[in-house]
């Protein structure tokens, strides 16, 4: 019995043993295993981290920093201007030409919109901004617009619309002002510039009348040079002097652009209308026929005034309608 216990305890030492170094093995490859996974793990995390501080992405990142900086507006002498529509209806179009099949939407009298603009720099006498980076801001008399206020020279534009139908927030106080009266309010936009671009003469600022009594009274259209376009006529006031001017506009026939042919002022307040072709007027103290329309002045204690345009000079004359 003894023999065999010690035989059998004999036989299981070499079995202990074996799982002794079995064990080991095990141990030791686990320890490999880990120290193999912690290093990949450290590895992985100095690659994630390496790229932000080798000296090449720095490079890089300060790049991207700079290449931002370049796109923005103000870094490169330009802003976003403030401006309001003061047509009554101011056509959108996709691509800055005239075709109708452009035309995606529409724009009314007061719309806030906001184009890019460079600065001027009034004491070198120049532009802050490169203007050929905005050379597609602007083309063929159109101008691109936004919605939102613009940062960047890359942000996109809703669409174009022309130039002459919108002024700058500080000019549409006055558009605002002055064109509220009915008689005023549905002109054409180029009109209503026109009117604005002319107000002041001999260092005398005139408005349009905000008294709605006299506002049918101040305004007339008619034909004054006989070319088949519609020219119009205005009487302006100084409330301060109790002045008036008188402006007439004709119609480039090429451009269809108002422009001003005859302007004067007068010491009292005067009204305005059309007389038509063919009517009989006085001139010279004899019957004369109109071969166009013409304007009449009236108003205070001077002679009623018609004026006439003169081909041969290209000018308006007054005539005396006693």
């Amino acid at each position: 019995m003894e023999n065999t216990t010690n035989s059998q305890s004999l036989d299981n030492k070499p079995n202990n043993s074996k799982l002794y170094i079995a064990l080991g093995i095990l141990a030791a490859a686990g320890i490999a295993a880990g120290a193999y996974f912690f290093m990949n793990n450290e590895e992985k995390e100095i690659k994630a981290i390496e790229p932000a501080i080798t000296v090449n992405d720095t490079i890089a990142k300060t790049d991207s920093i700079t290449s931002e900086e370049k796109d923005l507006l103000e870094k490169n002498g330009f802003y976003a201007s403030e401006n309001y529509i003061i047509a009554n209806k101011a056509l959108i179009r996709r691509t800055p030409n005239e075709a109708q099949n452009n035309v995606i939407d529409s724009l009314k009298f007061g719309t806030k919109v906001y184009t890019k603009s460079v600065y001027f720099d009034e004491e070198g006498g120049g532009t802050n901004g490169d203007e050929t980076l905005l050379a597609n801001e602007k083309k063929n008399g159109f101008v691109a617009i936004y919605n939102t206020k613009p940062t960047k020279l890359s942000d996109q534009p809703v669409g174009y619309i022309s130039e002459k139908v919108f002024v700058e927030q500080y000019e549409f106080e006055s558009y605002k002002k002055y064109f509220s009266l009915k008689e005023f309010a549905f002109l054409d936009s180029k009109i209503k510039k026109a009117i604005m671009d002319n107000s002041y003469f001999e260092n005398v600022s005139y408005y349009l009348t905000q008294n709605s009594q006299r506002s049918p009274y101040v305004l007339c259209k008619g034909d004054y040079d006989g070319d088949g376009l519609k020219d119009f006529a205005v009487i302006l006031d100084n409330v301060e002097k109790e002045y008036s001017s008188i402006l007439i506009f004709l119609t480039n026939k090429v451009t269809k652009e108002p422009y001003l042919a005859y302007r004067k002022a007068y010491t009292d307040y005067f009204k305005v209308k059309t007389v038509t072709k063919s009517s009989s007027v006085i001139k010279d103290s004899e019957p004369f026929v109109l071969t166009t329309d013409a304007v009449m002045m009236t108003g205070g204690e001077y002679t009623p005034q018609l004026f006439v345009y003169d081909r041969d000079t290209n000018k308006f004359i007054p005539i005396s309608q006693e």
